[in-house]
Parts: structure tokens; sequence; C-alpha cells
């Protein structure tokens, strides 16, 4: 029988899929409509997060790759093009084959990884990424690219102390510590003080909780994002340690030993 917090799931996300078809449509009619495009990208989002959250990890996989692209075209580094809806209405229909059978296999489909190579193909193609004039060109004010540019790559410390009655509540934190690992670089450090006398351990606990250094372009938002679903008694602490912009190529180099110095890990880690 089917876990009650995946029927859930299944149940949340069709309705979501179903709001994602109507807002793609909408969104043909008005490529530049902020609220529709806001829409779709948060749809994605929560399809991955919840999917991550409830063992649908080949849905959370492929769900990541769009919601990237939305991310870019929400930034407005990537436009909204028939091509992009269409591609889009396939990747819905493909999710909901994917929630509907779900697959053992650790790889995902052929014809997800089809669709994820048009992704990535559309967010690389130089027609919907047209290049920031140089400022000292001779070209008349005004024409330079208004494009924004990505967030610079920062790298913060994750600080995840679950509560101990976490798995009550259908969450499982290893599928949140993958989830992060989709944003960028990571290394993941668990704090095991809290675990008791092997004769007093309860199994529906959680005594483990964990430290992530994560290396990410997607801002520190995206990060929260990862927790959205978390209960309230359970702590996340983010904090910024460093920015590409504050940190020369020596500084990178030293990276393990500015965390140490910042207590942020222990030099046995390294």
């Amino acid at each position: 029988m089917m876990d009650t917090h995946a029927q859930a799931f299944i149940e949340e996300a069709f309705e979501l899929l179903s709001d994602l078809e109507a807002a793609l449509l909408e969104l043909e009619e008005a490529p530049d409509d902020s609220e529709l495009i806001g829409r779709v990208f948060r749809a994605l989002h929560t399809i991955k997060g919840s999917g991550a959250m409830f063992g649908f990890e080949d849905v959370a996989r492929f769900t990541h790759t769009i919601e990237a692209v939305f991310d870019d075209v929400r930034e407005g580094r990537l436009p909204v093009t028939g091509e992009l809806i269409s591609l889009t209405l396939r990747a819905r229909d493909l999710i909901r084959l994917m929630i509907e059978a779900p697959s053992d296999e650790a790889s995902l489909p052929q014809d997800a990884q089809t669709l994820i190579d048009s992704f990535h193909a559309f967010g690389r193609d130089p027609r919907h990424n047209p290049p920031i004039q140089n400022p000292a060109d001779d070209s008349p004010a005004g024409e330079a690219s208004s494009l924004p540019p990505r967030e610079p790559e920062c790298t913060f410390r994750v600080r995840f102390v679950p509560s101990e009655d976490i798995f009550l509540t259908g969450t499982n934190p290893l599928l949140l510590l993958n989830e992060l690992q989709f944003l960028g670089e990571s290394r993941i450090f668990a704090g095991l003080d809290g675990i008791p006398p092997l004769g007093d351990i309860d199994p529906e606990r959680c005594y483990v909780s964990w430290d992530i250094i994560l290396t990410t372009d997607r801002g520190i938002d995206a990060i929260r994002d990862v927790f959205i679903f978390v209960d309230d008694a359970s702590r996340v602490d983010i904090a910024m340690i460093d920015s590409e912009d504050s940190l020369s190529g020596e500084d990178h180099r030293r990276l393990g030993e500015i965390l140490v110095e910042r207590r942020d890990i222990d030099s046995a880690d390294l």
C-alpha cells in the first residue's frame, strides 16, 4: 500500500500539473506576463521540492532542469517562445506519467533525458542569449543589452538540525540534502553527537544533524526554498561564507582553511 504522504504528494502534483498547463497556455498568448511566468516557476519548484521530499527522485531530477530554465526566464535571461512552451507542455505530460508509474531505475527514462537535452539546447541557443554589448563600443546609448547577469557564485554554510519527529511528517532529510546538491558543489558533514546509546534509539526519531558547505550561483533564496516544507521545530541556519567578488584565486584554494578559521567545519573534516 502506498504511503499516505506519497499519496498526498500525487494528489497535489496532479493539481499543480493542471495549473501548470493552464498557465503555459495563457503564457503563449502573453509571453511577457511576469505573473504567469512566476506561476509556472512556482508550480515546477513545488513539484520538484515535494518530489524530492517524498521519494520521487526521478521526478525531482527531471523537473529541476525545467525549473532552472524558468528561473532564467523569470530573471530576464531567457525569453518565452513557442518552442519553450511546447517543450514544457511535453515535459508536463511526462512528469504526470513518471508520477503515475514510478520507476525503480537509477537513470531517467530515455524520453526524459531527450527533453532535458532539448531544454539545455534551448538555454544555450545564441538566439536566446544575445551578447551583452561592450560599453566601449561606438554604439548609440541605450542599445546595450539589458539582460541581467547571473548572481555571483557564493559559498554558504547551511546548518540543518531536524526535529526528532521529522520522520513523522513524511520528510526524509536525506532527500533534502540531495536537493541541495542540485544547486551547486557541496560538501556535507554529519553531526552524530546526538545519537543515543544503541538500546535507547527509537527508529522513528532523527538524531543526526548536518552542516553543508555549498557553492552556488543560485542565491540564498534557492537554498531557503529547499527547506520550505520543513516543520517549524527543525532548525535551518544559512550563512554566506564568501563570494567570488571577495575571494581571489589564492583564497579559493584556501577555502578549507577559511572554514576552519571561522569554525564552520573541524580541521579533521578537511
